[in-house]
């Protein structure tokens, strides 16, 4: 009984509960207008109002017959106004979305009824989006409520940029920069120019309270979103980067951007160019003012004061700049809704709405046909990196191109006036033309042009920018520039030699120009098809190539140069026209440089010109009348030193006696200073200022009334009186470009100074020592072969070899662009033609001299070369030179024995900061060679000969191994794929 009790009870509960459903199923399907309450029982659901969506079929038909069927009540124009686009652009969006993305397909719900369709989600997403309207404005038309609207912008941008950001916000291919450059220098005139680049800021209605401070600048009147981008002349965006707070600048905007990571990378497209002659990696972007000073930024001059050519210039650049300003503002015309303060709350939404707009925005511009970039999908484009990269290594890594090269002084030079660039190419100042002289040595420079000697630099100067223009001209182009373009060439503040004195016309140089007679015109063309030049050219060309004797090379190509000249000339009909065969001279020098101006042969063009510097000769009927002036005044001075001599019984001191005399005619190429113009150049500033001592005195660094910055040493007192001699007998009469060049001396009132060049870098101890930064392999192979051909040309010195005694870190300076010279020569010796070797007090630096020097007092030649290969075992190891004394150097120089016969792995000798980034075949190759320059008898030493054919031999395969990287990355740099910003 009990159990059928249960079993009743069961069943009971079970009729219960389903009549509890069946009653309220009923109530939803009444509440929902699917069932009508016909007033038999009260419902117990409140009656909704009026359902929006219940007309979507409607609203779906309606916007049929207004915009898409085939008579459509509103026409073209009214589309394209009310849509921004085209119609044929908008259905391919449409069809694209419902094809793609599964929220935009049109479905059917259980009762049979169709959902909303992907033209209409589109067009509220649409109408959002360029009239900035609320997201429930579309109920009327659409029969959409607010939060499907909400939905239909989400998903809308959101496809967007999946199906599109890949194409329409991609990073410029070679071809598309190709067809940017060739529309920037027709329109603005300036070649290489990718874009101009700046920020817009987006109002924020609905910024979060607490993150309103760093939202807000006082600027804009409540908290914005910022916008970086790049833009080119046809207004298509090529980079966008958003979402940065609005209180931040743009300085630090551009340090967060991905704009420049795949520079970092070594993924950049290849976008060379050149302009004014000068070969450029990486194109550059107009910016206004507050961007950093990086050569991927063009900012127009500040000051371009009277100079037509850069008032021009920055004219160009001001108006080229506001194509970023064109197209935000007309971004924000079409799309309203980055127009108006946004009212979204989140930063990613904001995101999501700013790059649509900007892909719809260059969509268009590729519809109406404004813009061309076809877009090929299996190019593989760049993608966005996330680097960590500090704001100095940023800014470090970004100055990619031609170095210290003044893009926009080439880029104005490029639009007008001047076509050569004096501004990137070293100049070596003369000491005899610090000022004007009345009687300047004459000398007929590579044997060809009549000059004088301070004019040889400069006359290297124009060869050299001439070369790299016909370089990059064509060959029928005249090798020397029209009158018009050479006179605004002559102006101070584009030529620019740091000399006063050094013009155009005191130089002889006013004949070289197109019109100025028969070799003027000459071009590579007719330079070509003559037969001793292009033997000249083979010739020449051999400088390059490894193993070569540069002595033989030099000998055979000045003479084929000389050749070809006399060629030249009889082909020209000029023969005895003296101004025409230099001038042809001259035209066949620039040609041979122009033949090997390249990154890969720069070295070749350096080498032709050095070589060339060993033609040069003294003006005869100078020399002679020089000659006899010297006599007369020679038996003059005689005639009076007996009279003197019979007159007094003493003689004065040889240190006061050297202090009352005149300067000697061996200094006669030298400026002498007074006393005064020294103190004033020291005194440029507060405080004097100390670059160091020497081994005479101290070193200050001063300023000339010219603005050239020049070194002044102090010889300290009287006993280093022969050091002061002999550093002026010494410099006075040598030149070479690893050499520092004195420029003059002063005497007065028993205090002595010497005026050297100037060397920005400081010494090579000093960069051996830095923490912040490490003298890469390929740098310290170029120091050890630079400084080993300097010491090459002091030991073949034509009155004998030149021992300089001091060859050390410390006396090895360096310039700006970190190119070695030799210093110091307080102590230097010459040995005679006859001698080789001397007797001599053992003077120089503890650690760096000869051991058979020092136990003897025998100077050689060989004692330089102990020497150097002490520097170079310093390169090699980075052993600190505070540590270097004698127990530090046996130690350094035993244990690089040790690792050269192999009984010592290598990296004991290496530097460990090189972190292995290094040639280890040049690496032991050089150790060998140093291992022989210290050894302790000087028979056992190589000679500078053999020292520098191995340096060059390593410079040359490190200059190859840097070709090698070079083309590699221009080659890989065309196979990467696009930059997806993240959201």
């Amino acid at each position: 009984m009990a159990d059928s009790d249960d079993e009743f009870d069961l069943m009971i509960d079970q009729v219960l509960l389903a009549n509890l459903q069946a009653a309220e199923l009923v109530g939803k399907l009444v509440t929902t207008g699917v069932l009508q309450n016909n007033g038999e029982g009260p419902s117990n659901k409140r009656p909704r109002g009026p359902n929006k969506e219940s007309g979507r079929e409607e609203g779906h038909d309606k916007l049929i017959a207004d915009y898409f069927s085939n008579n459509p009540v509103y026409n073209d124009e009214d589309f394209k106004r009310r849509f921004r686009m085209t119609r044929r652009l908008f259905l391919r969006i449409v069809n694209d979305l419902e094809r793609e993305i599964e929220y935009f397909k049109q479905h059917w719900d259980a009762r049979g009824v169709k959902g909303f369709s992907a033209l209409q989600k589109c067009t509220s997403a649409i109408r959002q989006l360029a009239y900035g309207s609320a997201s429930d404005a579309s109920d009327e038309y659409l029969r959409m409520s607010e939060t499907t609207s909400r939905d239909c912008l989400e998903n809308f941008c959101k496809g967007i940029i999946y199906l599109y950001m890949r194409q329409y916000l991609r990073k410029p291919t070679a071809s598309d920069i190709q067809r940017i450059y060739t529309m920037h220098e027709q329109v603005h005139g300036l070649p290489g120019m990718l874009g101009s680049i700046d920020c817009m800021h987006w109002a924020w209605k609905n910024c979060p309270v607490a993150w309103r401070g760093q939202f807000h600048r006082g600027d804009h009147a409540g908290p914005t979103v910022i916008l970086e981008a790049v833009a080119s002349y046809d207004e298509w965006i090529w980079h966008a980067f958003f979402g940065v707070p609005g209180a931040t600048n743009d300085i630090i905007i551009v340090n967060q951007s991905p704009v420049f990571n795949d520079l970092f990378e070594d993924k950049a497209a290849d976008s060379s160019f050149v302009a004014n002659g000068t070969h450029y990696n990486h194109g550059y972007y107009l910016a206004d003012g507050i961007y950093p000073e990086w050569t991927t930024f063009v900012k127009a001059f500040r000051y371009p004061h009277d100079d037509e050519r850069r008032i021009h210039f920055k004219e160009r650049q001001e108006s080229a700049r506001k194509d970023i300003e064109r197209t935000f503002a007309t971004l924000q015309s079409k799309w309203h809704m980055v127009k108006r303060p946004a009212r979204v709350w989140t930063r990613t939404k904001l995101q999501e709405i700013m790059y649509t707009c900007i892909i719809l925005h260059n969509m268009i511009r590729e519809d109406e046909g404004i813009s061309n970039y076809p877009f090929d999908p299996t190019e593989v484009l760049p993608e966005d990196i996330e680097t960590n990269i500090s704001e100095a290594d940023r800014a470090r890594n970004v100055n990619l191109g031609s170095g210290k090269a003044d893009v926009a002084a080439d880029v104005a030079a490029e639009m007008g006036g001047c076509m050569l660039n004096f501004t990137s190419l070293p100049y070596q100042p003369s000491g005899e033309c610090i000022k004007n002289h009345k009687h300047l040595l004459k000398i007929k420079a590579w044997g060809i042009h009549s000059t004088t000697l301070c004019c040889q630099s400069p006359l290297t100067l124009i060869s050299k920018s001439l070369a790299r223009l016909s370089s990059n001209s064509s060959s029928s182009s005249s090798i020397f520039l029209d009158s018009n373009q050479w006179s605004s060439c002559n102006d101070p503040s584009i030529f620019r030699p740091q000399q006063e004195f050094v013009t155009f016309d005191n130089c002889n140089f006013k004949n070289f120009f197109k019109e100025s007679g028969s070799c003027s015109s000459l071009s590579m063309a007719d330079l070509k098809s003559n037969q001793e030049f292009k033997d000249a050219s083979s010739i020449c060309g051999k400088f390059g190539d490894p193993g070569g004797s540069f002595d033989e090379i030099c000998r055979d190509c000045s003479r084929a140069v000389l050749k070809a000249r006399g060629s030249v000339v009889k082909d020209r009909l000029v023969n005895g026209n003296r101004t025409e065969s230099e001038v042809c001279g001259v035209a066949v020098v620039t040609g041979l440089a122009a033949e090997y101006w390249n990154e890969s042969s720069l070295d070749v063009v350096n080498d032709l010109y050095g070589c060339l510097g060993g033609l040069d000769v003294h003006d005869s009927i100078f020399q002679t009348l020089l000659g006899i002036v010297l006599a007369s005044m020679g038996l003059m001075l005689v005639i009076v030193l007996v009279k003197y001599v019979t007159r007094k019984k003493h003689q004065e001191s040889k240190s006061v006696q050297f202090h009352t005399k005149e300067v000697p005619t061996t200094w006669s190429g030298l400026y002498r200073f007074s006393k005064a113009e020294i103190d004033q150049a020291m005194n440029f500033s507060d405080e004097k200022k100390c670059l160091g001592r020497g081994s005479a005195g101290e070193v200050y660094k001063g300023i000339l009334p010219s603005g050239q910055a020049v070194a002044i040493k102090q010889i300290s007192n009287q006993n280093n009186a022969d050091t002061f001699t002999r550093e002026v007998e010494g410099l006075s009469r040598i030149r070479h470009p690893n050499l520092v060049c004195l420029f003059g001396c002063c005497i007065d009132d028993g205090e002595q100074y010497l005026v050297y060049e100037y060397c920005s870098a400081g010494n090579l101890a000093h960069h051996l020592l830095r923490k912040d930064s490490v003298l890469t392999w390929e740098r310290r192979v170029k120091i050890l072969r630079d400084c080993a051909l300097a010491i090459r040309f002091l030991h073949h010195y034509i009155d004998g070899c030149i021992v300089h005694r001091d060859i050390k870190l410390t006396n090895i300076l360096l310039t700006e662009n970190l190119e070695p010279k030799l210093s110091d020569f307080g102590l230097a010796k010459v040995l005679g033609m006859e001698e080789s070797k001397v007797f001599t007090d053992v003077r120089g630096t503890i650690g760096y001299m000869d051991p058979e020097y020092m136990s003897n007092a025998k100077l050689t030649c060989a004692s330089d070369i102990y020497s150097f290969g002490i520097v170079a075992l310093q390169l090699l190891s980075g052993q600190k030179v505070i540590e270097l004394d004698l127990e530090a150097r046996d130690q350094l120089t035993t244990k690089a024995k040790d690792v050269s016969m192999g009984k010592r792995p290598l990296t004991d000798i290496e530097d460990p900061r090189l972190k292995g980034n290094l040639n280890t075949v040049d690496f032991e190759s050089i150790l060998d060679v140093a291992v022989l320059c210290v050894a302790k008898s000087s028979k056992g030493r190589p000679t500078i000969d053999v020292v520098f054919g191995e340096m060059d031999k390593a410079w040359q395969n490190t200059a190859a191994d840097i070709r090698a990287k070079r083309e590699m990355k221009a080659f890989t740099a065309k196979a990467l794929d696009v930059q997806v910003i993240p959201l």
